[in-house]
């Protein structure tokens, strides 16, 4: 499930006091909204186990965030879905549409219209209000906050429970109640591309992406590209998260082989096997600073322990 906890964290989290009572059992009155709704629907789908982080990492033991942080990004990427949730806090239900859908839905009109050139023939055009797409919900009500980009940009299948409708992405194609249009991903899926690097005959075989292998590595880098942009605009409440919540995507780069410019080493939020492109970020005149947290780091990560040079995009508080 990713959330976001909100400024006020929920009270059921496992933390020491808190162990022995999670694992002897809670009602489930006692969790989130949205935490209620996600474990409904994974037993509709039949799944068996629903990881959130707020229950399943110790939060009060920086040993075991720290094991556990290095393992999320396996855990997103082997996940059978990810929920993603739009709600400003845990408390906020996970599927917001249903109100929506009482009030009457999405406001629209059909009307009848022909073209100028054959006008013995109508047909029906259908007029709605315009909602937002997948990506817009992502960009405003997900990846705003840091640590949740990397839930979305590794997850294999995606669920957008957006505040108009809901939305699915896998690395085939992108859905929407409001169309039944299916739209393909290409190269906005950062799980496709790595996937299409890993087996890019299959994927040409099955109708996919089948993007050459040099091909991939020009979608990857400019992926990268737009992760770093987006992973600057991100707010995060503990300040020095910012290459924490990144080590996983970094991971799943690493691990496309010894080939390639990810494969020469990474410092810093910088490949340096792209050093001379790393090195070209400016800030963004048209974006605000980000909120970035002014309080002292009080979770410690071994591999982040020196704070980042000021040639590094990670040092700088605003939009890149």
């Amino acid at each position: 499930l990713s959330y976001c906890w909100g400024t006020v964290p929920s009270k059921l989290r496992l933390l020491y006091e808190t162990y022995e009572q999670l694992k002897d059992g809670v009602e489930l009155k006692m969790f989130p909204n949205s935490h209620q709704q996600a474990f409904a629907l994974a037993r509709s789908l039949g799944i068996r186990y629903l990881f959130i982080d707020a229950i399943c990492i110790m939060q009060d033991n920086i040993n075991d965030y720290s094991i556990e942080l290095a393992r999320f990004g396996r855990y997103i990427r082997l996940a059978d879905v990810v929920f993603a949730a739009t709600g400003k806090t845990a408390q906020e239900p996970l599927v917001q549409t249903e109100e929506f859908s009482e009030s009457g839905g999405i406001t629209g009109v059909t009307i009848q219209a022909h073209l100028e050139a054959d006008e013995a023939h109508s047909f029906g055009l259908g007029l709605r209000v315009a909602i937002p797409t997948a990506v817009e919900t992502l960009e405003k009500e997900v990846t705003v906050r840091g640590w949740r980009i990397q839930e979305t940009l590794l997850a294999e299948r995606l669920v957008i429970f957006g505040q108009e409708q809901t939305y699915w992405m896998c690395t085939r194609m992108l859905k929407s109640e409001g169309s039944s249009i299916s739209l393909p991903v290409k190269e906005t899926s950062l799980a496709s591309l790595l996937g299409s690097y890993h087996h890019p005959n299959h994927l040409e075989a099955a109708g996919g992406l089948g993007i050459a292998r040099s091909l991939s590595l020009r979608s990857l880098q400019k992926r990268w590209n737009s992760v770093v942009e987006t992973m600057s605009r991100s707010h995060f409440t503990v300040k020095g998260d910012i290459l924490p919540a990144l080590m996983n995507v970094v991971k799943a780069y690493q691990e496309l082989g010894e080939s390639g410019w990810f494969s020469k080493g990474y410092r810093f939020g910088i490949w340096l096997g792209d050093l001379a492109q790393g090195l070209l970020w400016i800030h963004d005149p048209n974006m605000k600073a980000t909120s970035m947290a002014k309080t002292p780091t009080v979770r410690v990560f071994n591999e982040y322990k020196e704070a980042a040079p000021s040639w590094s995009w990670v040092s700088n508080a605003a939009p890149v």
